[in-house]
């Protein structure tokens, strides 16, 4: 699995996710529609390497979500979200599900729920949650024929 998939299918665990916004797209939301919601990958780096070759990697995203915030109630309701959605991903992190063969999540942080943008009509606002996902990739041992 990549590490896109892993994280869109974290995304979409989310209990309580279907509520407020559609199922996640990458790369993609339509500022005009309310409920829409993307994840925006915006890098990757190493942040160790051991003797044996194992590399733990950052993995950045975004999560943008397009709501309704022509109404005080509606922004408020959408920080609650971003709010509710920081606190769900940190707390998942203590127990996150395998990745697959070679490769060992570590955590996932969000934070700094805000709002972003506007849309062009004024009607619907984009709130964006910063993320980051911690795994480790296992190297994998090639034994050398006799």
């Amino acid at each position: 699995m990549s590490v896109i998939d892993y994280v869109k299918t974290l995304v979409e665990s989310c209990p309580f996710i279907g509520e407020f916004l559609s199922s996640p797209s990458v790369d993609y939301t339509d500022q005009e529609n309310a409920g829409e919601c993307g994840i925006f990958p915006t890098g990757q780096t190493i942040v160790s390497q051991d003797m044996a070759g194992n590399t733990t990697w950052q993995y950045n995203f975004s999560l943008q979500a397009v709501q309704f915030s022509r109404e005080d109630f509606e922004r408020v309701s959408n920080a609650a979200f971003a709010e509710r959605f920081c606190h769900w991903a940190n707390q998942i992190s203590r127990s996150l599900p395998e990745m697959g063969e070679g490769m060992e999540p570590i955590s996932l942080t969000a934070g700094n729920g805000a709002f972003f943008d506007l849309s062009e009509d004024g009607n619907t606002g984009t709130y964006m949650i910063q993320c980051n996902f911690i795994y480790e990739r296992l190297t994998i041992k090639i034994q050398a024929p006799k």
